[in-house]
């Protein structure tokens, strides 16, 4: 007799990615990107991409664009993602984006949040 298993393993995790001095970063131009520190959660490698501002034809507005990307190679995994902006001084968070259905990533696959934020409301808020 011969068997196996499978099993599903959940994680919770959450990532900060501070970008300190942003009025400095505003200067890499528009199509460039922020990369946060690669990091690591149940296990696989994930990397954020914030894109100052793309311009949208729609509405002829300039939005912030964010990319999670799964770095981990040879590896499918499933996740719900809530993107948050911190307030640094009250520690307040305001969620952005909260999925309520799963996302299935591919190794190399990239998610992309188009129209994060519209770039002038975010940056006349108090999370920059």
């Amino acid at each position: 007799m011969t068997s196996s298993r499978c099993t599903l393993e959940t994680v919770r995790s959450t990532h900060a990615f501070e970008i300190v001095g942003y009025s400095l970063h505003k200067r890499i131009g528009k199509g460039n990107y922020i990369c946060s520190a690669t990091f690591f959660i149940g296990g696989y490698k994930w990397d954020i991409h914030y894109y100052l501002g793309r311009y949208n034809k729609e509405d002829g507005e300039e939005y912030i664009y964010v990319f999670i990307e799964l770095m981990s190679k040879g590896c499918g995994v499933e996740f719900l993602l809530d993107l948050r902006l911190a307030e640094e001084a009250s520690g307040q968070s305001l969620s952005v984006v909260s999925q309520e259905t799963p996302t299935i990533f591919k190794a190399g696959t990239t998610w992309c949040y188009s129209r994060f934020r519209k770039r002038s409301v975010l940056e006349a808020s108090p999370y920059l």
